[in-house]
C-alpha cells in the first residue's frame, strides 16, 4: 500500500539540533529509497515540511519505517500518514448512460 507522510515539527525541534543530523537523514533516506520503502522525498520550502512517499504493508508500519531517519528517532519532527488510493469519484463520469 502507498501512504503519504507529511512532516511536522516537535517542540523539541531547533536548527541546532537538526543540523548537526541532516547528513544522516539524507543518507537514511537514501537507504529507505534503494529498499524500497520511500519511493518519493520532497520538500516543501514555503511550509517547511517534509512530503514522503511510503511503500508499506499497513498504516501502523509506517512510523516503524520513518523511526529510521535521524530526525525522527531522535524526536524532532514526527508524520501525519494518509492512506493513498484510487479516487472513486472520477466513476461517475462513466456512467452507462453514455
Amino acid at each position: 500500500m502507498i501512504f503519504i507522510a507529511i512532516s511536522k515539527f516537535t517542540p523539541q525541534f531547533s536548527m541546532e539540533a537538526a543540523t548537526p543530523l541532516l547528513r544522516a537523514e539524507a543518507r537514511a533516506a537514501w537507504d529507505l529509497h534503494m529498499v524500497g520503502k520511500i519511493f518519493a522525498i520532497h520538500f516543501d520550502q514555503v511550509a517547511l515540511k517534509g512530503i514522503v512517499l511510503v511503500e508499506a504493508a499497513s498504516r501502523e508500519d509506517v512510523p516503524d519505517i520513518l523511526q529510521a531517519l535521524p530526525l525522527v528517532s531522535e524526536g524532532l519532527i514526527e508524520f501525519d500518514v494518509y492512506h493513498l488510493g484510487p479516487f472513486g469519484g472520477l466513476e461517475g463520469l462513466f456512467s452507462q448512460a453514455d
